[in-house]
């Protein structure tokens, strides 16, 4: 909520680990992540060990099915194995471009800044 950002009184003045040089203390200060309600909170600097085990356990099971369906014999496989190998190909570039889009310095709005920032749990 912007009014909430600017409490009033004198130039610079934000309300907590608001940036007091953006416009309209529109951005967090630097250590600190906007949650779902607009408050910004300071990181305790740990990444949760569960989500990088599950991005490596995800990885490695990816890379194990795009081995298994890279190596089948093209000419014997099922259509539907090839379509879902293709499937699969397309969904990763989409993510990726997704989360390069994400990067940027854009203000995008509803629903696009709800997508990539479901998409940033994807990405890393």
């Amino acid at each position: 909520e912007p009014a909430e950002w600017c409490p009033g009184g004198p130039p610079g003045a934000c309300s907590n680990n608001r940036d007091p040089s953006a416009v309209a203390c529109a951005r967090c200060r630097p250590g600190s992540y906007e949650d779902i309600d607009g408050i910004c909170l300071e990181c305790d600097g740990e990444t949760p060990a569960l989500y990088i085990t599950l991005a490596i356990v995800v990885s490695i099971g990816l890379l194990a099915l795009m081995a298994v369906v890279v190596n089948k014999n093209m000419l014997l496989a099922q259509h539907a194995t090839i379509t879902c190998g293709i499937t699969l190909g397309l969904a990763c570039t989409t993510i990726q471009a997704m989360g390069t889009f994400g990067n940027l310095s854009v203000e995008w709005v509803e629903p696009l800044s709800s997508m990539l920032s479901a998409n940033s749990v994807l990405t890393f």
